[in-house]
């Protein structure tokens, strides 16, 4: 009886409902979709003290009562779809403890990972993280 169950549900893959922002989001990118540089790519975001992969569907712009309304809009390996108006991206996945830099220096290591290979971006900035952060991880490296 089990193989016949595994049988049939081998295929199976859970399917994500979209909400009712993810459906307001993607109905606003299909009316006021504009050019966007990272569309289709997969970039690593920083959002409430987490690292993310994300895939790029593409960005909105148009002007509203309040202003201009715009964001860009991505696709969570699980199938979510979020907006990344205000975070920082990553084009490579970053060091594990890129999330206890300071904002000025989390976005300082975005840009140069442009031009900057993974060595450097660590060379240059481990030796700003505090003292107590950097024996944190290496207790959590001994522990592991």
């Amino acid at each position: 009886m089990k193989f016949f169950k595994k049988l049939f549900n081998m295929g199976r893959k859970a399917v994500h409902i979209p909400t009712q922002y993810e459906k307001r989001e993607l109905d606003r990118l299909t009316r006021h979709e504009v050019y966007c540089e990272d569309k289709d790519k997969v970039l690593y975001i920083h959002s409430k003290d987490e690292l993310l992969r994300v895939k790029v569907i593409g960005k909105y712009s148009y002007y509203d009562v309040d202003g201009q309304v715009s964001n860009i809009i991505a696709q969570k390996d699980n199938g979510e779809i979020i907006g990344i108006k205000r975070t920082v991206t990553f084009i490579r996945k970053p060091h594990d403890w890129v999330l206890s830099l300071s904002a000025a220096n989390l976005y300082a290591y975005s840009k140069s990972q442009d031009s900057t290979s993974d060595s450097d971006l660590e060379e240059r900035f481990y030796k700003e993280l505090d003292i107590a952060t950097k024996r944190d991880m290496k207790l959590e490296r001994l522990l592991k």
